[in-house]
């Protein structure tokens, strides 16, 4: 549990792994708050749960690395702090792993909690093991820490996270690269709360992130060499978007080049419309029903709302 925030949330996901009926298990919590959370797990009153003040602030990667460095189980899931797990989530997904030995990760659906209301997320894949699953990481925006347990096994064939703000997609992709097969359990076992402090609102540093994660493979099949492609230039074209909105014609008009090179068919025509309004960014911003459509078209308002 990589932690930064906030005590009271930490305290309840805390008491949500603890009420999981699991008795072999530790709930390690490395903070980056400077101390500031240690009475939320002196709280809980239970000697599985450990804590482990960073001595100096380590960021989104260094904190969950920090944290993953020091787990010792044969099963590892990182929950953040503003996110529980529901009765019954480590009970069924440990069930699944004991009965399928060649799966590296599970993971479910989840609740999406915003201003105390919840609705289920919905993931659009069918239930059951994935044996290939790059293609599906490459496509789709599922994919959540707080979700998903691994294999320790499986996490050893992960790369050491970049400091950027999707560096979980590494975590995820490495270990399904590496040959391990994926399940899902499509039930919400997990709250998710969307809140405006996730990283996830730094739409510059996200775009720059995401355009890093895909830029970092090469695939040896072609059709998911051409899906990571595509995926690269859809973040470049959606990081063109944020830097139109800031003003940065030049950037943007550099990104949307980028991305015509690495995939001519994504976003075609909506590459044009931006790069038509690269030459005029002020117009642009300044009609604002017309620009909020662009960004919807753009990405900048539909894709990873679902990320710390």
């Amino acid at each position: 549990m990589p932690a930064s925030r906030s005590a009271e949330d930490l305290e309840r996901a805390i008491r949500s792994v603890i009420a999981q009926g699991v008795d072999e298990i530790e709930v390690i919590v490395t903070d980056d708050s400077g101390g500031r959370l240690r009475p939320a797990v002196t709280a809980i009153g239970d000697g599985r749960a450990l804590y482990f003040a960073n001595p100096r602030p380590l960021g989104f990667a260094g904190n969950h690395m920090a944290a993953l460095d020091r787990a010792r189980g044969r099963f590892v899931g990182i929950l953040h702090e503003d996110d529980e797990y529901l009765p019954g989530f480590l009970r069924g997904v440990l069930d699944v792993f004991e009965r399928e030995p060649r799966v590296g990760a599970v993971f479910t659906d989840c609740w999406v909690e915003a201003d105390g209301v919840r609705r289920r997320r919905g993931v659009r894949l069918g239930a059951g093991r994935y044996d290939h699953f790059v293609p599906q990481l490459l496509r789709h925006d599922y994919f959540l820490p707080s979700t998903t347990v691994f294999r320790s096994t499986a996490l050893e064939q992960v790369r050491r996270w970049p400091d950027t703000q999707a560096a979980d997609l590494f975590m995820f992709i490495d270990a399904a690269a590496a040959g391990w097969a994926y399940y899902y359990v499509d039930d919400p076992r997990v709250v998710y709360r969307e809140h405006a402090n996730q990283i996830s609102t730094d739409d510059v540093g996200l775009r720059d992130s995401l355009v890093e994660v895909f830029s970092a493979y090469r695939f040896d099949d072609p059709e998911v060499e051409d899906i990571r492609r595509s995926r690269l230039a859809w973040a470049l074209v959606s990081r063109a978007g944020v830097k139109l909105l800031a003003e940065d014609a030049g950037g943007a008009r550099s990104d949307l080049r980028d991305a015509r090179a690495t995939h001519a068919g994504t976003l075609r025509w909506k590459r044009r419309a931006l790069r038509v309004a690269t030459y005029a960014p002020g117009v642009a911003s300044r009609v604002d029903p017309a620009w909020k459509r662009l960004r919807y078209l753009t990405g900048l308002e539909r894709r990873h709302r679902y990320r710390h």
